[in-house]
């Protein structure tokens, strides 16, 4: 879904996901937060997944994706060996490089 969404990801990809925050919020719902590593130079960003899966098909049928905190005009970019900032304190409060998503959070 990046690279649908943001000319960036057609030459970046993921290397690893950590999580830090995964919360179960409703029936069908969940939550996850950390940061992720990013394969072009194994660095560290944050990222924050919402989801809702579908009740009788085998299907996503809501997602919220917020990723790369950025800071100034850069996006973060922190050594893999280096310790991080807590992600799941600051959610409401992180200024997000990307964001991509489909369905309707409030349909159930």
């Amino acid at each position: 879904m990046l690279r649908e969404v943001h000319a960036y990801w057609k030459h970046e990809s993921l290397d690893g996901v950590f999580h830090e925050l995964a919360v179960k919020t409703g029936s069908r719902t969940a939550r996850i937060a950390g940061h992720c590593i990013l394969i072009s130079d194994q660095t560290l960003t944050p990222y924050h997944v919402q989801l809702r899966y579908a009740f009788d098909a085998d299907e996503i049928e809501w997602f919220d994706c917020r990723l790369g905190e950025i800071r100034g005009d850069d996006m973060v970019r922190i050594p893999y060996n280096r310790s991080v900032r807590s992600v799941s304190d600051r959610l409401i409060t992180i200024q997000w490089k990307f964001h991509v998503g489909f369905g309707e959070e409030g349909i159930r």
